[in-house]
This record gives C-alpha cells, sequence and structure tokens, in this order.
C-alpha cells in the first residue's frame, strides 16, 4: 500500500474556510469519478496557512494509473482552475510513504 501526501499553503489563513469547501468538493469528484477516497486535514504544527490531501494506492502502479487518469480528467482540472487564486503559485511539498502495515 502507497500513501500520498500534498502539502499546501494557502495565499492567506482567512481562505480556510473557502479552501475546506473546495476541498470538500474535489474530494467529492474523486470519490465518485476516481473511486478514490482523499482525507484532507490542517497541520497541527500552528500553520493555520496550509492544507494536507492523503490518500491511498494499492501500488506504486495504481498511482501511476490515477496520475495517467487525472491528466486526463478535464473537470478536475477545471475545479484547480477556477480555485488557483486559494494558493501560494510554486512547487507543493508531496510525500510518497510505501506502507508496510495498515
Amino acid at each position: 500500500m502507497i500513501q500520498f501526501t500534498r502539502r499546501v499553503a494557502l495565499r492567506d489563513a482567512s481562505l480556510l474556510p473557502r479552501a475546506k469547501a473546495v476541498a470538500y468538493e474535489l474530494n467529492r469528484h474523486l470519490a465518485n469519478t476516481h473511486k478514490i477516497k482523499v482525507h484532507v486535514g490542517t497541520p497541527v504544527d500552528g500553520s493555520s496557512s496550509s492544507m494536507v490531501w492523503l490518500f491511498d494506492a494499492p501500488s506504486f502502479d495504481g498511482l501511476e494509473d490515477l496520475n495517467e487518469r487525472l491528466l486526463q480528467d478535464q473537470d478536475y482540472w477545471a475545479l484547480i482552475e477556477k480555485n488557483r487564486d486559494l494558493w501560494v503559485s510554486g512547487p507543493k511539498r508531496d510525500g510518497i510513504v510505501n506502507l508496510i502495515n495498515r
């Protein structure tokens, strides 16, 4: 089992309520379209201006397959583009973990 995480920075902490609503909309789309369950949270390190997405893939091949499908998913990219003003532009902080127990 592979776990993918992505941490993104909000442009401003005051955008957190809107960012949570967008996260809910994105997660609903990913669940309905790609059958994946994504967890979203905020770090407990005192950073109220960032969010973290986490999801599990069965394998590296499964993660690669999802990436291929997302690249072709116009509705997903429309949601991302529509809400681009929420996030700090530039590189995101991603992590991939090979889970040894689940």
